[in-house]
């Protein structure tokens, strides 16, 4: 959950849910925030895994949780004193939008991360 050059303090809060998909499919997730501003969603447990890391804080993000269902998260920034509320959308998903093609990219927001980037402590 630490990234490379962490020093073991760097991430502020974590969360873990059970996130319900299509067709009775069930994955254990964890979130994180951390110093940098970001929020990684891990598959549980986070054993050096490739998470999915995205920004929307200007400061570091001071706590994170699931909603009941794991659903949604929610963040709270420390400095930028904001709270955000991000869907959670279970892999496999289709997520096309109406009248539209599939998307190739991976949005703007997410940052993907190589697994050496990822320190599994």
């Amino acid at each position: 959950m630490w990234y490379r050059g962490s020093d073991g303090t760097d991430v502020n809060s974590a969360d873990i849910a059970v996130v319900h998909g299509e067709h009775g499919y069930q994955e254990r997730v964890c979130v994180t925030g951390d110093d940098r501003g970001l929020v990684s969603l891990f598959r549980a447990p986070a054993l050096g895994g490739k998470p999915r890391t995205y920004g929307g804080h200007s400061s570091h993000v001071a706590t994170v949780r699931f909603s009941r269902d794991g659903g949604a998260v929610f963040t709270a920034g420390g400095g930028d004193g904001t709270v955000l509320q991000w869907e959670v959308i279970p892999e496999g998903r289709d997520v096309t939008p109406k009248g539209g093609a599939a998307a190739t990219e991976v949005p703007k927001q997410t940052v993907e991360h190589d697994a050496e980037d990822i320190g599994g402590r």
